[in-house]
């Protein structure tokens, strides 16, 4: 029962953040690019694809463990934590070197 109430909010959520990136309701402008000259910056496609990545593993195992008397959400795998941590520090060092200035050694 929950575990269905579950995957009917996720499936719900999920619908309407696709309706809203197709309608253009949700800007995303600069979701990938700190300004517009700029383009596009790896580090933060990285980031997202990390983020979302992680975000779908983990609400997959949620899923998959889900007993008949579930009172609490499963503890988030090691792999998980260490991705994500390793997505940032990635992102940090990418940010910092695109924001130096060029005259600094």
């Amino acid at each position: 029962m929950l575990a269905s109430a579950v995957v009917w909010i996720f499936f719900t959520l999920a619908a309407l953040l696709f309706y809203r990136l197709c309608t253009g309701r949700l800007q995303t402008r600069g979701l990938l690019s700190a300004s517009p000259a700029s383009g596009i910056a790896p580090e933060r496609v990285q980031a997202l694809v990390v983020t979302v990545g992680t975000a779908a593993s983990y609400a997959a195992s949620a899923l998959h463990s889900t007993a008949p008397t579930l009172s609490s959400l499963p503890d988030v795998p090691a792999f998980l934590v260490n991705a994500t941590l390793a997505s940032q520090v990635l992102y940090l060092a990418g940010k910092l070197v695109r924001t130096r200035p060029s005259g600094d050694q």
